[in-house]
């Protein structure tokens, strides 16, 4: 081998060692890149997530502040712009710490930093507020009581709402304060229509029974008138002896008794004492019904039957008894008169009878019930009859039947109605009087 050939394969040798080389770094080259680009999309991925999630959270944040705020605004206008008062007050000290422009309409001045307890005048006020609010510190329950304020002079009635609230460590009360002057004006209105209503109805029935005294007293006097003329004549003819002047003296004295035995029915039964007392319910009826219906239109007969031999004695308000019997007979009465002049009916018919049982809850009850051909009641108004004020009569008050019920509530009783074929029956229940002897 010469030498230029032994130097060509020294260069190939070389030439391919280096190739060999060459590719080796290539490939160790390539595997890098290979990973490096597996790294690199590995932190875009997760550059890109994160960058999603920023984006999601900072959208969040956005709509979080967006919402408060809106709430904030919510709360704001509501608590400035309500009608009623409102206070937030520190409940260590009871200073106003906010306040709307209500509650300084209402009390005509600047109130945060003041007192609660220093807005009221009265010693009244200041105690039931301060009882309540002592009664919340320990319980934590929502309080709401009436008060009567006087506010420039001026009654005003409030119904008062404390309830405490916490915000972090911290915690006030919120109290709220609601102008109900109108309606205790309309209420005290409407007792008092009440009232003369009451008084009217009593005006009418002492008119009746000043009719019906005039009415049995006619005889009587009559009668008196006579025997003082035969007592003249007598004297006059010289026939009046012992004898017959204790007769005369007798029947005069009779006819006296009667007519001061009305007058007495007459007082009692205007008497306003509403005590309690045992008397007998048939009794009581029928005194009512010579008092005051003996005068009722020729047409309309009035029946009273009372179950024999059995005791109806009861413990209530004899007056009241006697307004609720009243009240039912001349509903009765005046269903039946309606009837009358419609000519639906030739003649009126209203019936009373007494009896005791055993009712559901196995309690001795005096049972009346009244039962009339006045054509009932509408079945679209039986579920309202004994609510206050409802009435289906042109002027009626509406409050005759709500105050039968309310009063036989107060002597445990109750009252019911059926309509009948010919009218309607009322059936009133009243515990019977039991001796404990």
């Amino acid at each position: 081998m010469s030498g230029l050939e032994f130097i060509l394969l020294v260069f190939l040798l070389i030439l391919l060692s280096l190739c060999v080389y060459v590719f080796i770094l290539y490939s160790k080259t390539l595997k890098a890149l290979k990973q490096q680009y597996v790294v690199n999309s590995d932190i875009l991925q997760k550059q890109q997530k994160l960058q999603h999630l920023s984006q999601e959270l900072a959208e969040q944040m956005e709509l979080e502040i967006s919402n408060r705020l809106a709430s904030e605004l919510a709360y704001n206008n509501l608590f400035d712009n309500s009608l009623n008062s409102v206070l937030v007050v520190s409940i260590d000290d009871l200073r106003i710490e906010r306040c709307n422009r209500a509650s300084k309409k209402m009390f005509n001045m600047e109130l945060e930093g003041y007192n609660l307890l220093e807005l009221f005048d009265d010693k009244e006020p200041k105690k039931i507020l301060f009882s309540n609010i002592n009664d919340i510190k320990q319980d934590r329950q929502r309080k709401f009581f009436k008060l009567e304020l006087s506010i420039n002079g001026n009654p005003v009635f409030v119904l008062v709402s404390i309830h405490m609230f916490m915000f972090g460590d911290n915690s006030a009360m919120y109290v709220l304060f609601v102008d109900i002057s109108e309606i205790i004006k309309l209420e005290r209105e409407l007792e008092y229509s009440r009232i003369m209503l009451n008084q009217k109805s009593k005006m009418e029935k002492m008119g009746e029974m000043m009719s019906n005294i005039t009415h049995q007293w006619k005889q009587p006097l009559n009668s008196l008138y006579l025997l003082s003329q035969n007592l003249k004549e007598m004297i006059d003819f010289d026939e009046l002896n012992k004898e017959n002047l204790e007769k005369y003296i007798q029947i005069m004295q009779g006819q006296i008794s009667f007519m001061s035995g009305t007058i007495d029915e007459f007082r009692s039964f205007y008497n306003p004492n509403k005590n309690s007392e045992i008397f007998e319910a048939d009794k009581v009826v029928r005194r009512t019904l010579d008092l005051f219906y003996k005068l009722v239109d020729k047409r309309i007969v009035i029946e009273c039957e009372v179950e024999k031999n059995k005791p109806l004695s009861i413990y209530a308000s004899k007056n009241e008894f006697q307004q609720v019997l009243i009240s039912l007979l001349d509903n009765a009465i005046e269903a039946v008169t309606i009837r009358l002049k419609e000519k639906k009916i030739e003649c009126g018919n209203i019936s009373i009878k007494l009896h005791n049982e055993n009712n559901i809850a196995n309690t001795n009850v005096c049972v009346m019930t009244i039962e009339d051909n006045g054509g009932g009641i509408d079945s679209s108004i039986t579920n309202n009859i004994f609510e206050s004020y409802f009435t289906t009569k042109e002027n009626g008050s509406g409050i005759g039947l709500s105050i039968v019920s309310e009063v036989l509530k107060k002597m445990d009783g109750r009252i019911s109605f059926l309509n009948t074929q010919y009218g309607v029956e009322f059936r009133v229940e009243i515990p019977l009087f039991v001796s404990l002897d």
